[in-house]
């Protein structure tokens, strides 16, 4: 006799991960934002880095009453600080959908339909293998990681970055 197995389908194709620390009112926002301005479903996953402002317990609450358009939520929960590259990779070995989208708390969402505009940007061009906002921050940005004797106001270029992005 053959039985089936029913399992439950699902069209998610982006994942978006987010890190936080110490950021409970920007994390709200943002998971609000996301509810609000998402057309389709999305996964969420989340690297908390030993957040002691409440945060974490705001992503339990929200993930507790999991809403549209989260199709599944993980929160990983670090005893401390692995800062924002290690814990983006800690998400990343989670991703179960063709694309990503790495926010940051700081983020603001307040494009209706972005994922939308996202991926279809993203199937229009195959040849991309990343795309995010550019942020022209419109003043030297410091960073203890520049080569010793580096200063970005000795350079007559516009120095960008890539808010976020997805690949």
């Amino acid at each position: 006799m053959l039985s089936l197995i029913s399992a439950r389908v699902t069209t998610t194709r982006l994942t978006v991960v987010l890190v936080t620390f110490n950021s409970r009112e920007r994390t709200e926002e943002l998971l609000a934002a996301i509810r609000a301005f998402t057309a389709g479903s999305l996964d969420l996953v989340v690297v908390d880095n030993g957040s002691t402002d409440g945060t974490l317990e705001l992503l339990h609450s929200a993930l507790s009453s999991r809403k549209e358009p989260i199709d599944r939520f993980e929160i990983v929960e670090n005893p401390s600080n692995a800062l924002a590259a290690a814990a983006t990779n800690q998400a990343i070995r989670l991703v179960r959908t063709e694309f990503v989208a790495y926010l940051c708390a700081g983020h603001a969402l307040v494009t209706e339909a972005w994922d939308r505009r996202l991926l279809d940007y993203m199937d229009e061009n195959p040849d991309v293998s990343m795309a995010g906002d550019v942020w022209d921050p419109k003043i030297p940005v410091t960073s203890k990681r520049y080569a010793p004797g580096w200063d970005p106001r000795d350079h007559k270029h516009v120095i960008r970055h890539v808010q976020g992005g997805a690949w």
